[in-house]
């Protein structure tokens, strides 16, 4: 028993951490949501995703995601109420299942999260860490995913950490069938990621710039000259200031615009800080006041509710990342750090994106935590001797 669990350590971590998470979320709040034989959802926005449940319950199989409220058919993306609704209809209640369904994404997460740790680090301790973490992270995250918070956030998280752990599996495996049958499986957890959220094209420049990370550091170092980088790094800012020229002058605001232009245009206008916004959760991570502008910048205090001492280890972890892929050029290594600098910058300007970069901050924060420990454990035994 004693030889098992030192060599399945991470597991039996990962199984307390799926309990701590459960307990965290169902068994705390169960009382605030389930209230004299009703279930009381904690948003508004849990109560409109269970108006399209019901509208889909109760005209399948005609039915319409055209939102009459939002003007628009694109602004409601379905696959969150039709697992609602299918889920709803296969248990016959379907505020029980809205209720429970944060959490269940919240333990798949998990494990996800589990298997990217373990795949990209090879280390019981650091991935024992990442799934102890993740389960215990307070903030956005936490509020996405507990017992009533029925909201397509959720599904979001789950989708792009998924996504996440095929693409590095695929990285990693050496047999070809299985990489095969990884990058299928990404493929298809996108599909269900856009039928999830429009935002879900923010994968699409995790990738982008990862594939373009990649080139650069393990083909363009070795057989190109100076140049030659010259002429790739100018091509992607024309690229890029050509994307930008296209979305705000090639065509005028009072026209429609397209939803690649939209889309663009959101990218860029996060990072405006501009602070006369409806939602508090648009603003930027490091700002604390009001949404009309009234407040101070370089404010810590949401960063330590949102993550705790965590987030400062994320930091560390995030240069000892950039170190080791320098070093080690690793296409798993290179995806992870890409990815996570890309979630760090969107929850510096939007705050929101902070349940997304909770992923990060666990995986990175345990990596650090492990190199710190290892050496001061290293220099404590050469002390010692």
């Amino acid at each position: 028993m004693r030889k098992f669990c030192k060599y399945h350590f991470d597991t039996l971590t990962l199984i307390g951490s799926l309990i701590i998470a459960s307990i965290l979320r169902i068994v705390v709040p169960f009382n605030m949501v389930f209230q004299n034989g009703r279930v009381v959802f904690n948003s508004v926005d849990a109560y409109y995703q269970l108006h399209f449940a019901d509208l889909i319950t109760a005209h399948f199989p005609q039915v319409s995601f055209f939102d009459p409220y939002l003007g628009s058919p694109f602004t409601n993306t379905p696959l969150f109420n039709l697992l609602l609704a299918w889920l709803g209809r296969l248990f016959g209640n379907l505020d029980v299942v809205a209720a429970y369904l944060p959490v269940i994404l919240v333990l798949l997460t998990i494990v996800s999260v589990f298997v990217i740790a373990k795949t990209a680090f090879n280390n019981k301790w650091i991935t024992s860490l990442s799934v102890l973490f993740i389960a215990i992270l307070p903030g956005l995250f936490f509020n996405r995913t507990q017992l009533g918070a029925a909201d397509y956030h959720c599904l979001e998280i789950f989708l792009l950490t998924t996504m996440m752990m095929w693409t590095i599996l695929f990285l990693k495996e050496k047999w070809i069938y299985l990489r095969v049958c990884y990058i299928g499986l990404a493929v298809c957890t996108f599909i269900f990621y856009y039928w999830a959220w429009m935002g879900c094209f923010v994968s699409i420049g995790i990738f982008t710039v990862f594939f373009y990370a990649w080139f650069t550091l393990l083909w363009a170092r070795k057989h190109f000259k100076i140049k030659h980088h010259i002429m790739l790094h100018g091509s992607v800012i024309a690229i890029i200031l050509g994307l930008l020229i296209y979305s705000y002058i090639g065509k005028p605001y009072y026209d429609e615009p397209t939803q690649f232009q939209l889309l663009v245009r959101y990218g860029v206008d996060i990072f405006r800080w501009r602070f006369s916004l409806v939602a508090s959760e648009e603003l930027p991570l490091l700002y604390l006041g009001q949404a009309s502008g009234s407040g101070q910048l370089l404010d810590l205090r949401t960063v330590w509710g949102y993550f705790g001492f965590l987030f400062f280890f994320a930091l560390t972890g995030l240069g000892m990342l950039i170190y080791r892929v320098q070093k080690y050029r690793q296409p798993t290594e290179i995806l992870l750090l890409v990815w996570t600098i890309v979630m760090l910058l969107l929850t510096l300007a939007m705050r929101r994106w902070a349940y997304y970069f909770a992923v990060n901050v666990a995986i990175l924060s345990a990596y650090s935590c492990w190199a710190i420990g290892k050496a001061l454990i290293i220099k404590k035994v050469v002390q010692v001797r």
